[in-house]
């Protein structure tokens, strides 16, 4: 049913008729003439309850993906839409500026519902839309770049019943509020403009009772990046929003104090290098690095001189920027919640830093990286140390934007030092790193993570979280660190030719070597392989050197995986299969593997199935310890493998050929030396060396 409330739409209700006849005429060689244009000052108000046959939606409406249909539901009708991914529609007959948007909303599963305003196409809208945890989020995308309010939980929420969500949109204000009572909004000046309607993402959601309210000609300014209602933008949006490149000058910009360092961000130009020479303890606020495009010819350095002598207790934010180095500076205090926050941008480099949260009194971030626009961030000779509170030292969010990947990608992190991370018990959100959520998960960000020294990293039972796909986590050393890394969520990881180790007391939670771990898997088509472990502490299903788990709920088993070629050294523990999770791992090959102990039991297979292939490995229990469950054919238990060396690496002392034909994901060992035919059983190949081993301080940071 439609309303419509205007003096001067009531006067033209005798013209009607005539209207709708010239509509039809004339729609075909112009279809916008079927589009109600609000004249400058006037309001128009549509109400529709689908109060329609069930079915189809009236041709009023128009998507842009998703299934739309009226339904019903008791004795009244509703809209029902259907998506894995993003969907909008939208009232087709009236374009305007500024709106007030409501409907009754009800979402049945884990996505999004709510409403839009000014939807030019996905990536020029307004929405104001709640998640399936109760989260109320308002935001504005102009160009495919976000602003959005603070985020607000809302009390007592519940799926599977209505809520009235109600966005108002006039001029540069936005406000959302929910059965009556608003609870977010923003200020936002982006040239956007034209039509409303509804929203969801990754959920079957129903709609009632919508009304729009809507005024202005819905004119945008002509640098607006508009598209035709096909929803095709005009522009090309597939980078950042659309900023000049800076001005070229390739020159030293000398500055020592904050005020200074400001004005110098404010005129920056491509190919400036600014040295920040001051020394101390500096408590001002830094500039957001805002719309600053620099090119790989030009980049601009912000640099302190000498490395290490100036100390910031503010954070720094760079937003829709490229080819942007922060060098040199030291990251201290308790002002900031996140020391580096990286947005919509690439190319950034953060290089010998030192982040240290000895003053931290409640949780911190150190670098944050937001959103699907930030891509090819390279974080590099980096002290990250003492932290005794919530929140990671690099972590990759997921925002839930309604196209693009949603997660920073190309991520190289590398010749790091993190150091000491406290104990907390169960306590949460307390990684080296993190990489997304469980939103994040099929989305391939080709992430690297290499040459890293984690040490004495105690928070919880992840060191590093892996919840996107296509990562790569190679060369690094684990040191006494309690937990594991955890290929959490995502596929087609790949874990290779790291050393992890402990040493010292393993009694208590406050001991060097408590409760160390190594890897845990989840997920498809992993690769584990060439990696060294030794003198790992870790018992439970959570921290042993190896862990191929089984599924339930969220936890995906492991399928179709390769778990090859690593070496477990005198452990309490060995590989465990399935021993969290009743849905055991399946079609996954774990071979060549060395395992050898003199406690505990250096197999073990709660769940398994027939499916997994184990071929080749050599497991020996010494005394103390038991082969525990691994199957005999193909495997030996009674080969004891000789090594040479000292702790904590331990290299083979002869020759033990491996089984099966791994040159495809094989090349070489743990120490870069060259394999040969026949490849050697576990993470080195006897009689040849390289120049990789176990990482040292010395070695990373910024003393590397």
């Amino acid at each position: 049913m439609l309303f419509f409330k205007n003096s001067k739409i009531s006067r033209w209700f005798a013209y009607v008729s005539l209207w709708a006849m010239l509509v039809t005429f004339f729609s075909c060689n112009n279809p916008s003439l079927s589009e109600v244009v609000s004249d400058s000052g006037d309001t128009v108000e549509i109400t529709d309850g689908f109060d329609d046959a069930t079915g189809s939606l009236p041709s009023t409406w128009t998507s842009v993906g998703g299934s739309w249909q009226i339904v019903e539901e008791g004795d009244n009708k509703v809209l029902q839409g259907t998506d894995t991914s993003t969907a909008f529609l939208y009232r087709n007959d009236i374009i305007a500026t500024d709106f007030e948007v409501e409907a009754r909303v009800k979402l049945t599963a884990s996505g999004y519902v709510g409403v839009i305003a000014r939807y030019m196409d996905s990536k020029n809208y307004a929405a104001l839309h709640f998640k399936s945890d109760g989260t109320l989020k308002l935001f504005v995308k102009y160009n495919n770049s976000e602003v959005a309010s603070d985020s607000y939980k809302l009390a007592n929420f519940s799926k599977d019943t209505y809520y009235t969500i109600k966005l108002i949109v006039s001029g540069d204000e936005y406000r959302g509020s929910v059965d009556g009572t608003e609870y977010v909004s923003l200020t936002d000046s982006s040239p956007i403009a034209k039509y409303a309607g509804l929203y969801m993402y990754n959920d079957t959601v129903y709609f009632d009772d919508v009304h729009i309210s809507a005024s202005g000609d819905g004119s945008v300014p002509s640098d607006s990046g508009s598209s035709d209602s096909s929803g095709t933008s005009s522009d090309d949006t597939s980078g950042t929003t659309t900023v000049e490149p800076l001005e070229i000058e390739d020159t030293t910009v000398i500055v020592s104090s904050v005020s200074e360092l400001n004005s110098a961000i404010s005129n920056m130009k491509a190919g400036h290098t600014i040295l920040f020479t001051g020394t101390g303890i500096f408590t001002d606020s830094v500039y957001s690095i805002s719309d600053k495009i620099a090119s790989a010819e030009h980049p601009v350095i912000i640099k302190c001189d000498p490395i290490g002598g100036a100390t910031f207790t503010k954070g720094i934010t760079i937003k829709n920027s490229e080819y942007i180095t922060i060098q040199g500076f030291n990251f201290a205090g308790d002002d900031a919640y996140t020391f580096i926050k990286i947005s919509q941008s690439k190319n950034i480099r953060i290089l010998d830093n030192s982040f240290d949260h000895s003053a931290a009194t409640s949780a911190k971030k150190t670098i944050v990286l937001a959103g699907n626009l930030t891509d090819s961030v390279e974080i590099a000779y980096n002290d990250f140390k003492n932290k005794d509170c919530q929140g990671g030292y690099i972590t990759t969010e997921y925002y839930d934007e309604s196209d693009g990947t949603g997660i920073a990608t190309n991520t190289w992190i590398h010749h790091n030092y993190f150091y000491n991370i406290k104990y907390a018990g169960s306590d949460s959100d307390r990684e080296a790193i993190a990489f997304g959520d469980n939103e994040s998960r099929d989305i391939e960000t080709n992430n690297i993570v290499e040459y890293n020294l984690f040490e004495d990293c105690d928070g919880e039972n992840e060191i590093i979280t892996v919840k996107t796909s296509k990562v790569t986590i190679r060369y690094n050393t684990f040191k006494n660190c309690y937990g594991n890394v955890s290929l959490r969520f995502g596929n087609n990881h790949e874990v290779y030719g790291n050393f992890f180790y402990g040493e010292g007391s393993t009694s208590e939670a406050d001991g060097l070597n408590y409760e160390t771990g190594g890897i845990r898997i989840y997920g498809s088509n992993q690769k584990v392989y060439n990696n060294y472990m030794y003198n790992l502490t870790g018992t439970s299903g959570y921290r042993m050197p190896i862990i191929i788990d089984g599924g339930s709920g969220d936890h995906y088993k492991v399928q179709d995986s390769i778990i090859a070629f690593n070496t477990i050294v005198d452990c309490v523990q060995g590989i465990g299969l399935g021993v969290n999770y009743s849905a055991p791992p399946l079609n996954n090959t774990i071979a060549n593997n060395i395992i050898t102990g003199f406690n505990g039991q250096l197999v073990t297979i709660t769940y398994g199935d027939v499916s997994n292939t184990w071929e080749g490995n050599i497991v020996y229990a010494k005394a103390g310890a038991s082969a525990g469950d691994i199957p005999t054919a193909n495997n030996s238990t009674t080969i004891e493998p000789v090594f040479t060396g000292t702790a904590p690496f331990y290299k083979l002392a002869n020759s033990f050929s491996a089984y099966g034909d791994y040159s495809a994901i094989l090349t070489d060992d743990i120490e870069g030396g060259m394999r040969t035919v026949p490849y050697d059983v576990g993470c080195d190949q006897y009689g040849v060396s390289g120049d990789r081993t176990y990482l040292t301080p010395d070695d990373v940071g910024v003393r590397g």
